[in-house]
């Protein structure tokens, strides 16, 4: 996330942030700072506050070191913390354990728009975004799992020992695999896989539909 932290200095007088910011333009900060980071680091300022935005926290806690030394060179103290943008909740949070709750949370957002995402392009194509390939120890085997499959209603491409299964996404296919693998016999390899465009070169994949299981939003 490009630029979303920052160091916050705070002054309990308003003309010593002016004095310091006028003193960081004095030296070009904003240069001294790349050379020094390897990375450009923005100055602003509002009131009794300076603010340098970073691209990453190791980048915004050096620049916090560099500041600090700017304040003890001229003797002046001030409040110094590291901040990070969260635009979920559209705050500035100082907190690690708030940092890690909404990384999280962030994530968990990206990846449901991810498969969204996958469900809308499969539906739209007609083709599974996503399959299930099975791989059984007997061809009698892969015809009892496939007609097992095909009792409840998925869409399956039998090959000898072999059984391919489409879902519209990763989240999808990862649910289809457990269940073949509560059917499946001791030993059988299965595992889901993105579908690559070689296999939709393939005139039998065509003929495979999907299984596109019911669609529950993220909860809080």
């Amino acid at each position: 996330m490009d630029g979303d932290w920052r160091v916050l200095v705070t002054f309990q007088n308003e003309g010593h942030a002016v004095f310091i910011m006028n003193a960081l333009r004095r030296r070009h900060l904003s240069d001294e700072l790349r050379s020094r980071l390897g990375e450009r680091i923005l100055v602003s300022s509002s009131g009794c506050h300076i603010f340098l935005y970073a691209g990453t926290m190791q980048t915004a806690t050096r620049a916090g070191r560099v500041a600090r030394d700017v304040l003890d060179e001229h003797e002046l103290q001030a409040d110094l913390r590291i901040e990070h943008w969260h635009p979920m909740e559209e705050v500035w949070d100082v907190s690690p354990e708030g940092m890690r709750h909404n990384a999280a949370k962030e994530r968990r957002a990206k990846h449901e728009n991810e498969q969204q995402w996958q469900r809308q392009r499969s539906l739209h194509t007609g083709l599974p975004e996503w399959t299930v390939r099975a791989a059984l120890s007997s061809h009698h085997d892969a015809v009892a799992l496939a007609a097992r499959l095909s009792a409840d209603g998925d869409s399956v491409v039998r090959r000898w020992k072999y059984l391919i299964v489409g879902a519209t996404c990763e989240d999808d296919a990862n649910t289809l695999a457990r269940k073949i693998r509560g059917y499946a016999p001791a030993g059988t390899s299965i595992h889901a896989e993105r579908v690559g465009a070689d296999a939709l070169q393939d005139v039998s994949f065509h003929n495979l539909k999907f299984t596109a299981l019911p669609f529950f939003p993220p909860g809080p």
